[in-house]
């Protein structure tokens, strides 16, 4: 993920598509995977700028408005996902998740962790990702792919989100729950 902005967001776009398309047609060569579920982002619902007060499934952000290399990925590969899983027949079901918390396996602390982290790490920079911010536990999203692979008459794009915080009520919970950090508080 470009949260920062330095690859040009087209090169970003491209990069996300071209993998997006690969691992798809690797797929149908296979003629073994009955269904694939894509791990998009709630970045493709959530700016679609109809000044609808909630984003719901049908929602799509809107690439022009908020111009954002990773929201751009991210909504351009969906959709792209979508209409190659249409013209070949492939079964696609997608997954829009928020801000995604918990432990991870990767070698680097991923996006969303240090979104979430952000005022235990002083990086005051993603505040305004905070300032309402929605979010769900890796173990929430990985139950969400096993249902979606367990029920075939699942169709279309699924939000996954469990709960909304402010900065202020993530402050509070941050200094209750880690106390030796020094936690920025609403004054």
């Amino acid at each position: 993920m470009d949260w920062t902005g330095e690859d040009p967001e087209e090169v970003v776009v491209q990069r996300s598509i071209r993998g997006t398309l690969g691992i798809l047609r690797a797929c149908l060569k296979s003629k073994t995977v009955r269904r694939v579920i894509y791990t998009s982002s709630a970045a493709a619902v959530m700016f679609s700028g109809d000044g609808k007060d909630m984003a719901d499934e049908s929602s799509w952000s809107d690439v022009l408005l908020f111009r954002n290399s990773y929201m751009a990925a991210k909504t351009r590969t969906e959709r792209t996902a979508i209409e190659f899983a249409e013209e070949n027949g492939l079964d696609l079901v997608t997954l829009n998740p928020s801000i995604v918390v918990g432990p991870f396996l990767c070698p680097s602390v991923p996006s969303s962790v240090q979104v979430a982290m952000a005022m235990i790490l002083g990086n005051r920079a993603q505040y305004g990702i905070l300032r309402r911010a929605n979010m769900v536990h890796v173990d929430d999203i990985a139950s969400a792919h096993i249902f979606l692979l367990n029920h075939p008459d699942a169709k279309g794009r699924y939000i996954c989100s469990s709960d909304q915080v402010s900065l202020e009520e993530l402050s509070d919970f941050l200094a209750v729950k880690y106390p030796n950090f020094r936690i920025p508080t609403r004054e």
